[in-house]
């Protein structure tokens, strides 16, 4: 046989002729397979932890204390957690209007758009009064909690998929069960306490 031959029929030719063959004297394309699941599964790893990290950021919320003739507004949630728009378990429950902050937003402007848009009340001035760190197993928010006595318009259900009906509540003679950012802007305000520690 000669030394052409030889050389065509060797691994280290095929390497070097193209990087493409894979040496296949020795191997078999099983290997080739093998690599190609760990790959996958890497890539599936990877994928499940960045949606891991992705849950558990931080969110940013608030609930709005809105204060007329000694009485307070409140919404009653859906029943249906689907519909209730809460990512703190609030189904059921009764709320302050309140909501997600959004990007670029001061705390007052979103206070000012989620009440319009929730209970359709223009709110004339909002106060920051206290801030509070909510969380449950699956949501982690930092709520902050805001106070206002000076509106124009009367409350109105805007969403009935997610509120059913919003009702004034004496201060002392509130419903149950309030959902819990609610209930800590509450207690906070009547404490006259800005933060209160979730480890107290």
């Amino acid at each position: 046989m000669g030394l052409e031959k030889r050389r065509a029929g060797s691994p280290s030719w095929g390497r070097a002729k193209n990087q493409q063959i894979f040496m296949r004297d020795r191997f078999s394309i099983q290997p080739l397979k093998q690599y190609d699941i760990i790959v996958r599964k890497q890539a599936k790893n990877y994928y499940e932890v960045s949606n891991m990290e992705e849950k558990k950021k931080v969110g940013a919320g608030f609930g709005i204390l809105i204060l007329q003739n000694s009485k307070i507004l409140l919404g009653h949630r859906h029943e249906d957690p689907e519909k209730a728009s809460s990512l703190l378990n609030g189904a059921g429950t009764w709320t302050m209007p309140g909501g997600k902050l959004e990007f670029g937003e001061s705390f007052e402007e979103g206070a000012k758009r989620e009440a319009l848009e929730e209970t359709g009340l223009k709110l004339n001035r909002v106060n920051v009064i206290c801030v509070s760190n909510d969380m449950v197993e699956t949501a982690h928010f930092v709520t902050i909690g805001l106070f206002c006595d000076d509106f124009e318009g009367e409350p109105k259900v805007m969403e009935p998929d997610e509120i059913t009906e919003w009702r004034w509540f004496d201060l002392n003679n509130l419903p149950s069960p309030i959902y819990f950012p609610s209930a800590r802007v509450l207690e906070n305000y009547k404490n006259k306490s800005f933060y209160t520690s979730i480890l107290s």
